[in-house]
Formats: structure tokens, sequence, C-alpha cells
């Protein structure tokens, strides 16, 4: 069932266990305090250290809400109830919840990925005759969850065996391919073979985002990680020929 959210709310929601919450977003915007860069300098004697490129840190997102029904005089205990659960429940599979955010517009970046409760910091709240609180500051500190992937390494003659069987699947099938370069982008049909410069993503794109805009799904990174044998979702190569399933 498709939510409708209005301009300055927010719905923090999971899918194992189900839970929802629509809050208002605080005056405090949402910050990303980690997620870029991943630049190391390494030191050498007597010269100037050389620069190396090892992988991005993890995002790290920090949201404030409002869950307000004062005017109302509601209680917002259940909200309060169903954030904790986010930040406490276990999935059915024994993993923590996932949660997924979504609001109008681009105010709160990163819509579509999926994140880890760290921290709920609570702030000033008023209450109603019953004791409830009616209105409740809350701040979420999020980390983008990237589940592992587990390749299995191969020799150099089960690496030829495998390349011969992926020849002959490919043999009356079309395949698409895309291309990865630092800017730009282009739309390809399926069937053809790209070489670097041809076709482009934006820079900064990860598999995550190609899996969004290209399988509809950012969760199925996964299937193109394991296709191409890539291992960490957030380090692409310019350049790098990226086959999709």
């Amino acid at each position: 069932m498709t939510v409708q959210i209005g301009l300055g709310w927010v719905r923090v929601y999971t899918v194992d266990p189900p839970i929802s919450v629509i809050a208002r977003l605080s005056e405090e915007k949402p910050t990303v305090e980690q997620g870029y860069g991943g630049w190391e300098e390494v030191t050498r004697p007597r010269r100037s250290p050389i620069t190396t490129f090892k992988a991005p840190p993890g995002l790290h997102l920090t949201l404030p809400l409002l869950l307000n029904e004062w005017r109302q005089g509601t209680s917002v205990e259940d909200h309060i109830r169903k954030l904790e659960r986010m930040a406490w429940a276990t999935a059915a599979n024994g993993d923590p919840p996932k949660v997924k955010l979504r609001a109008k517009g681009g105010h709160i970046p990163f819509q579509g990925r999926r994140w880890l409760i760290d921290t709920l910091t609570w702030g000033e709240a008023l209450m109603n005759k019953s004791g409830n609180r009616v209105r409740q500051q809350v701040t979420l500190s999020l980390m983008e969850y990237v589940e592992d992937v587990h390749l299995q390494e191969k020799s150099a003659a089960n690496r030829v065996r495998a390349k011969a069987k992926a020849a002959k699947t490919k043999q009356g099938a079309s395949h698409k391919r895309v291309v990865t370069k630092r800017s730009g982008r282009a739309a390809h049909p399926a069937g053809r073979t790209l070489r670097a410069g041809q076709t482009d993503f934006g820079q900064g794109e990860d598999l995550l985002t190609i899996a969004a805009r290209e399988l509809g799904d950012a969760d199925r990174w996964v299937e193109i990680a394991q296709l191409n044998g890539l291992r960490d979702p957030r380090a692409i190569p310019p350049g790098l020929t990226i086959r999709l399933p």
C-alpha cells in the first residue's frame, strides 16, 4: 500500500517486522556525518606522502524528528514504542530490522537506502493530564546497512572453466552491459558490448544507485556484485564494464 507523505513529513518504516511511523521533520535539518571521502595518506621517509583511495566510509545520517499531537491532545506513546521496536526488535532471520525512509522532495538524502538505528536521543516533551506524551522530540542516529557478499575465490583453472561456461550461456541470449565513468549519463539497449567511454554513470554513484535505477530495486546490488566479482558496493573503478542480471 502506498502511503502519501506531505511536505515536511517523513515515514520511517521496516518491512520485517512491519512497523511504520509518520513524523514531522524537526526544525534542525538532517545531516550526513560520514560517508564521503575514503582517501588515505601513506607517509614516506623524506618524501611527500602518497594519497591512496581505499573506500568511502559507511553512511551515517542524523535525522531529527518531532512526534506532535499536542493540539489534538492525542498521545504519541504508540509512535514512541514503534520507534523503540525498530531499534530493538529482531527480524524473522535474527538480524536487526532494516529501516527505510520516505519523504517528499530531497530534503532527506539517500532515500531508498536501508539503515540501522544506532541510537534514539529523546529531547523535550509535553504531557497531557493522563501523563502521556503528546509532543516528543527525538533524534535518530542511523547507519547504512550494507550486506556482506561472500564470493568464492577461484583458481586459474576454475576461472578458465567458468569463463568457457559463461560463453556457452551467452550464445543466443541477450545480455545488457553498462560501463562506469566519472561523469555524464546515457542509456543503452541490451545486447551490446560497451567499451569504457561509450557510456557512463554519474560521479560518486555506486552499485546500490545503479541497481535502483537499472533494476528498480537497490537491494539487487548483491546480484550485480556477484555477477561482476565485486565486494564493495560503493567502490567502483571508473571505466569498469559492469554486467547487469
